[in-house]
């Protein structure tokens, strides 16, 4: 199991980044999944809208503003949902537009490999 470094007051505004890498991050590659996502995005046929990429774009940005350096785990999701309510005050339509780049986001996280890990030792 990967360590968490989830504290324990996560459903309160994070403060920024710290220059120090969390500890997620050493077996994961972010930047990795989100250019998989934009390459997910540009394979659709609403990117040629022009607002698609710009509205998965700044979904992100939000995501990575709230969740700063932590592990993005179920209780962090729960709590920028509760954020884009009533800190954002966005409507649940909204607040589902914000969401559809940020899973997807998730799920190109979860199918990386697991960095320095090899078989059983996951």
């Amino acid at each position: 199991m990967l360590p968490s470094n989830i504290h324990p007051n996560a459903h309160i505004m994070q403060a920024p980044n710290s220059t120090h890498l969390p500890l997620w991050t050493q077996y994961f590659n972010p930047a990795a999944a989100a250019a998989e996502l934009y390459r997910h995005v540009a394979t659709r046929a609403s990117s040629n809208t022009g607002n698609t990429l710009e509205s998965y774009q700044t979904s992100l940005a939000m995501w990575n503003a709230f969740a700063g350096d932590q592990l993005p785990t179920s209780e962090l999701i729960q709590s920028y949902i509760f954020y884009l309510q009533h800190t954002k005050w966005l409507k649940p339509s909204s607040i589902m537009a914000r969401l559809a780049p940020v899973r997807a986001y998730l799920k190109f996280l979860s199918k990386q490999p697991t960095i320095g890990y090899r078989g059983d030792e996951r």
